[in-house]
């Protein structure tokens, strides 16, 4: 018998190569790639924002956020930006790959969102384990004093930021 003639079984081979084989078939299907982001959400704070002909946000926004963060002691690392415009699955399916305990929604209303629930800008909203804030873009805060005041304000609570 040559070893042409050689014989392998399911068994033999699962044996023989025990260590390299895939035995679940899970394993060897690919994970569903994580919606498109930036940040790296190490904090899971998720930041929504809605913004057209662009992947996230202009430069002059993302130094704004920056601004905004600082004073909350978080960076870009700590959050998962995601713009709405250009998102691939629904609000579940978006806090289930980010596992978010803080979502603030920019120029996105929570029916937008697809929230079963609805509540006014700048407001504080606890759903499902989850606080919620619901915030004009963030072009829009930055040009009016009482929109950021009032942003700062529902940061300090959203945030449970003391003596700022």
């Amino acid at each position: 018998m040559g070893l042409n003639d050689i014989l392998l079984t399911p068994s033999l081979l699962t044996s023989l190569y025990a260590d390299v084989l895939v035995n679940d078939i899970a394993t060897a299907v690919p994970k569903p790639s994580i919606t498109p982001h930036m940040g790296k959400n190490e904090k899971h704070i998720l930041l929504i924002i809605s913004t057209a002909g662009i992947d996230f946000l202009s430069d002059s926004d993302l130094l704004f956020l920056q601004t905004i963060l600082t004073p909350c002691k978080l960076t870009m690392a700590d959050v998962a930006l995601i713009n709405w415009k250009k998102k691939n699955k629904n609000y579940e399916e978006i806090l289930s790959d980010f596992k978010s305990r803080h979502i603030i929604l920019f120029d996105v209303s929570p029916e937008q969102f697809g929230l079963p629930l609805n509540f006014p800008q700048f407001q504080v909203q606890e759903f499902n384990k989850q606080l919620y804030l619901f915030a004009p873009s963030l072009k829009d805060i930055q040009k009016d004093v009482s929109a950021k005041t009032s942003f700062w304000n529902a940061l300090k609570i959203f945030f449970n930021l003391k003596g700022k």
